[in-house]
């Protein structure tokens, strides 16, 4: 049945077997598109799973592909300021700093951040203002480096 697969897809996710959790998803997918049409919150959920899925495979175009479908859905169902936004705005985030991709960290976390303010606590604010920072002084050393890079030729660091 519909309710029993995701529990299934999710177990493959986690014992590393990204094919199998990809197929399973995209079934599950296929399914309640069927049922509810793209645009429905459960297709989000699924589209979330399958960025999961692609970003622990180091696939991360296709997951931030799917994250940004989620999102979208999300923002439709829940408008742009709430925790689904913020949490699918980080996830993204995340998926571009295991890409090596600062500068959308970067703004992604902005993002992230403006929607916080308006939601969370000092706390929450503080964490990602302290990443927003830290995505700054990763810029700043890449900066460094590909200086270095051009003045030291083959010593690189």
């Amino acid at each position: 049945s519909l309710h029993d697969a995701l529990p299934i897809c999710c177990g493959y996710v986690n014992k590393g077997q990204y094919e199998k959790a990809l197929k399973c998803f995209e079934k599950e997918l296929k399914i309640k598109t069927r049922i509810f049409g793209e645009d429905h919150i459960k297709i989000s959920e699924v589209r979330n799973n399958i960025a999961v899925a692609n970003q622990r495979a180091k696939r991360y175009s296709e997951a931030l592909r799917n994250y940004l479908k989620s999102l979208k859905i999300n923002c439709k169902y829940h408008g742009a300021k709430h925790p689904k936004i913020a949490m699918g705005i980080r996830n993204i985030s995340i998926t571009h700093a295991m890409a090596n991709d600062v500068r959308m960290i970067r703004e992604y976390r902005l993002k992230q951040f403006v929607i916080e303010k308006s939601m969370f606590t000092t706390t929450d604010i503080e964490e990602t203002l302290s990443s927003i920072k830290f995505c700054e002084i990763i810029s700043d050393v890449k900066d460094l480096r590909y200086k270095r890079s051009r003045v030291i030729g083959p010593f690189r660091l």
